[in-house]
């Protein structure tokens, strides 16, 4: 091998390490944490009666599908925690959708604040459709959650979020260059899942004036 080969390899080595990094840093799992908080102190209210919505956003959409996906990893059921083989999605996918369905009915039930149940229910509906979409179709999650996050800040915070924005193209082209999607199901995933979004927030009575969040 000589030394340009050695320099491209080098290269296309790094943009890998960067793809991964981006695919890590933005994971779902990881973005849920921020998203919870924002809503936690954005939403009006005493803090001690935002504690226990708060607390079944976090048991049932953060902390059971994720320990139920890492135990699935250590018994060796998934090759790895992201379960890139579409047919390993299945099982913990049904389950996933029972806890969080769980989690949304006692959010009802509990009667919770506007924005923590308007939120909740973006993700279930993503979360169902693209559930069903991944039995025929590997969509992308990754594009999808790193979508909902930058519209809940956007919701939330306005033109100051608007940064956020960029983190979907980011999220597109690791993916793809790490070759776990193609364009098509990156670029499914943001459109599906903005178009819920939207459709929920406004259904809420979050209107979003895009033209007021440019001025």
């Amino acid at each position: 091998m000589n030394k340009e080969s050695q320099q491209e390899d080098s290269k296309a080595s790094k943009i890998k390490e960067i793809a991964k990094f981006i695919s890590f840093l933005f994971d779902g799992s990881v973005l849920c944490i921020p998203i919870l908080l924002s809503v936690f102190f954005a939403e009006k209210g005493e803090i001690i009666k935002k504690l226990p919505s708060f607390s079944v956003f976090f048991i049932f959409l953060i902390l059971i599908p994720y320990s139920f996906i890492l135990y699935l990893y250590k018994r060796k059921k998934i090759h790895d925690l992201y379960m890139l083989k579409r047919k390993e999605r299945i099982i913990p996918l049904i389950f996933i959708n029972l806890s969080v369905i769980a989690g949304f009915l006692i959010l009802l039930f509990m009667q919770s604040t506007r924005l923590f149940s308007t939120i909740y229910m973006i993700y279930l509906i993503v979360l169902v459709v693209l559930s069903i979409i991944t039995i025929f179709w590997k969509i992308s999650f990754h594009t999808s959650y790193v979508t909902i996050f930058s519209i809940v800040f956007v919701t939330i915070y306005g033109k100051w979020a608007l940064f956020t924005i960029i983190l979907i193209p980011l999220m597109i082209w690791a993916r793809v260059e790490l070759k776990r999607h193609t364009w098509a199901q990156t670029i499914s995933g943001v459109i599906i899942t903005g178009l819920i979004s939207i459709a929920v927030l406004h259904l809420k009575g979050f209107n979003i004036p895009i033209r007021n969040l440019l001025k």
